[in-house]
């Protein structure tokens, strides 16, 4: 459902970012409308995490992340653009005009899915901690070593045996059968005939709430009881729902947010106690997918906040080959994939049941985690053997997933699969090189741009005073003179960059079209200067502005040097009218570079 850009603007106007930020950061400041504090998007013991209350800006000198509003709440809530906004302009009291009747009745349809799932949630609860029905459950968790802070922090509950118990407490609370057949809590007995009346879809079954990544409960995993004979399955699931998806959800993320930004990582798990097993531990970065394999949507969500996952999976047969399975979507997504071995211990409910193991030994456990890439050419070479027909099919079976890694990465393991199967590195780096696809190479070879300290001072000036840049740069306010060639040729090639100093030149905010940037390099180069202390005073901005346009302008005339230089060194010798041309032209353009030369000093940085 679309948002209109008129409730985008007045969410923009209106939110501010020490307002936003403040909610996950403390905040002090530092004058002239900027705030510090340390960044949640990785461990630092300095404050280098900034806010420009001015803007609405922020960015980190540590990480390079940075942003609006927006961001912000994108990458520490692991939500969508709409969503924030959305959530914002609740807070804000912003009304939100739906784009049609369709969007309203399934938003409206949303938001009641919710409220059931909350209200069932609280039901199981209570049935948990206080209720008769609950002891076995209560008995369970206590031997499992589940103490009271888990239960409640996880809003544990149990589900009845009997289907009509719960049924009449929901009716109790006014919920329809429909909705609850909706939230996945209810099913028809008979699917052609719902007049038949509906069951329970959980009894008699510890029930641990699934919640979104915002930390709304959507759904549930129903864990049968031990003494119960007759369910056949382990575990019952929520089916998905309006408000649920298994490939898009992933359990504990809403309270593991944090802790995986901070701590640059995150463990991933199989089971729902697994990881409230770590959380309890200490380890609040785990996460676990929802009866489902990992996906490329779950990788979507994973990637803003850490780009390093360790896989700690059952040592089964199973368990390893979901942990391979995995391998290529971490890569595709940037995600860089490790797995983990507990040794003798199955699940780590197990691992910290021994008295020997504790947060100490786990965390360097965790220091012995091999590369997933490891595992599964080890794997491979157990399936296939050393033959040199079984190292051609493990080299060929690796292959894609080379191709997936960045430069750096994939350099380093092909150095370790040609170790492993004992053949030349270059024998496989040449099966890359042929086998590498144009739609993939470029997305792998992209290096970070490095913009010049003249540059920088560029876009800082505009940013921080437009007004003083017009009188040097005016003419570059003009979208059509701003993408000539001649104009281009004086700051930047790059079309991107220079409608931005051309949007910046006229007064626009950098908050304004900051979302809508492609380059990651120019966003967080933008970022950077935006929240630089004062290089220049307002007094001496207008010459600094003017040193900087000579500047660029004798690059420009160096390079047509450069240029006509190498055209006379290849002309031939009989061309003497082309050589004439040339040398006149070369010394015209020396004439206009000593020029400008003697009009530029170096500007001193001048600060109020």
């Amino acid at each position: 459902m679309g948002i209109s850009q008129d409730v985008i603007q007045q969410v923009r106007d209106q939110a501010t970012i020490d307002g936003v930020v403040g909610k996950v950061v403390s905040l002090h400041s530092t004058g002239r409308g900027k705030m510090k504090g340390l960044c949640p998007f990785h461990q630092e013991d300095t404050p280098s995490f900034t806010v420009d209350t001015n803007d609405n800006l922020y960015y980190c000198f540590g990480c390079q992340e940075g942003g609006d509003i927006f961001n912000f709440m994108q990458k520490t809530r692991g939500i969508g653009f709409i969503q924030a906004v959305r959530e914002l302009a609740e807070e804000l009291g912003i009304p939100i005009v739906e784009s049609s009747d369709f969007s309203k009745q399934r938003y409206q349809k949303k938001q009641t899915l919710y409220d059931v799932c909350q209200k069932a949630c609280d039901y199981f609860h209570k049935q948990l901690m206080v209720s008769p029905y609950g002891q076995e459950a209560r008995d369970y968790l206590t031997e499992r070593g589940l103490d009271m802070d888990a239960r409640v922090d996880f809003n544990l509950g149990y589900a009845p045996g009997s289907s009509e118990v719960f049924l009449t407490a929901m009716h109790t609370e006014k919920i329809p059968v429909d909705m609850l057949v909706d939230a996945g809590l209810a099913r028809h007995r008979n699917a052609e005939r719902p007049s038949e009346g509906v069951y329970a879809m959980f009894r008699n079954r510890l029930i641990i709430p699934i919640r979104n990544a915002q930390g709304r409960v959507v759904a549930f995993g129903g864990r049968r009881m031990p003494l119960d004979t007759s369910s056949p399955a382990k575990y019952v699931n929520s089916p998905e729902t309006a408000i649920y998806k298994k490939s898009q959800t992933l359990f504990g993320l809403s309270f593991a947010r944090g802790s995986i930004q901070k701590k640059q990582r995150m463990i991933i798990v199989e089971g729902y106690f697994d990881v409230i097993a770590l959380h309890r531990n200490g380890f609040r970065e785990t996460i676990a997918t929802c009866g489902t394999a990992l996906t490329p949507e779950h990788i979507q969500v994973l990637r803003p906040m850490s780009r390093r996952a360790i896989a700690l999976f059952d040592e089964d047969e199973a368990g390893v080959r979901a942990a391979e399975k995995s391998l290529p979507l971490f890569w595709e997504g940037g995600i860089e994939p490790m797995r983990l071995s507990l040794g003798a211990a199955k699940d780590p409910d197990e691992y910290f049941m021994d008295e020997a193991n504790n947060q100490e030994t786990f965390e360097a456990l965790l220091s012995t985690a091999e590369p997933l890439f490891d595992t599964k050419v080890f794997n491979l070479i157990d399936q296939l053997g050393m033959s040199p027909g079984g190292v051609e099919q493990v080299i060929e079976e690796m292959l894609p997933i080379l191709l997936k890694m960045p430069t750096l990465a994939r350099q380093s393991s092909i150095q370790s699969l040609a170790s492993k199967l004992g053949v030349p590195a270059s024998a496989i780096q040449a099966r890359t090189s042929k086998t590498a696809t144009p739609d993939v190479i470029p997305q792998q070879s992209q290096a970070s741009r490095l913009y010049s300290p003249m540059f920088n001072d560029l876009f800082w000036l505009v940013i921080h005073y437009p007004d003083a840049m017009l009188n040097s740069f005016g003419d570059l306010q003009n979208p059509k003179v701003l993408l000539q060639r001649e104009a281009s040729n004086v700051l930047t090639p790059d079309l991107e960059e220079l409608m931005v100093f051309g949007r910046l030149l006229s007064g626009e905010q950098l908050s304004e079209f900051l979302q809508d940037l492609n380059s990651d390099q120019l966003r967080k180069m933008l970022l950077q200067q935006a929240m630089e202390e004062e290089k220049y005073s307002a007094e001496y901005a207008p010459l600094a502005a003017e040193q900087l346009r000579l500047r660029f302008e004798m690059e420009v005339l160096h390079t047509k040097i450069v240029q006509i230089q190498a055209q006379i060194s290849q002309i031939s010798s009989t061309d003497t009218a082309g050589l004439l041309e040339l040398l006149t032209s070369l010394q015209e353009n020396r004439k206009k570079y000593e020029e400008v030369s003697q009009l530029v000093h170096t500007p001193t940085r001048s600060t109020t």
